[in-house]
């Protein structure tokens, strides 16, 4: 099940994902139990070729500490594929999981005052 998370040397969260399932029978994600089919997704998700046809308003909310997806990498790969139409705010402390409650508290504000302004024009 898992060949093309092994053949594409798939690794999340620095570890191969393929290795740990074959140990455990499933993924540790930071306390989070992965199921191999979930593992399986996550490597064939083609997040750019399904969002291509998008052309509306993006906002990318993204800590400074995500350590998943550098900041630099969304600054470079995501603004890029969005060309000009997304806002990029990075928080400062914030990781991938969004994992303190200030930090959730600043993605759901940001989200509400993103969705107000967009879809009351």
């Amino acid at each position: 099940m898992l060949a093309s998370v092994r053949s594409l040397g798939f690794v999340l969260k620095g570890r191969s994902p393929a290795a740990e399932i074959e140990e455990k029978g499933y993924f540790d994600a930071d306390g989070h139990r992965m199921s191999p089919a979930l593992v399986e997704d996550i490597a064939g998700l083609d997040v750019y070729g399904r969002s291509a046809p998008y052309r509306g308003p993006v906002q990318i909310l993204h800590g400074d500490k995500d350590d998943i997806a550098p900041p630099a990498y969304v600054r470079r790969r995501y603004l890029d594929h969005y060309d000009g139409i997304a806002e990029l705010e990075i928080v400062e402390g914030a990781d991938h999981a969004w994992g303190t409650v200030p930090h959730r508290t600043t993605l759901h504000q940001s989200t509400l005052r993103f969705l107000r302004r967009h879809l009351q024009s």
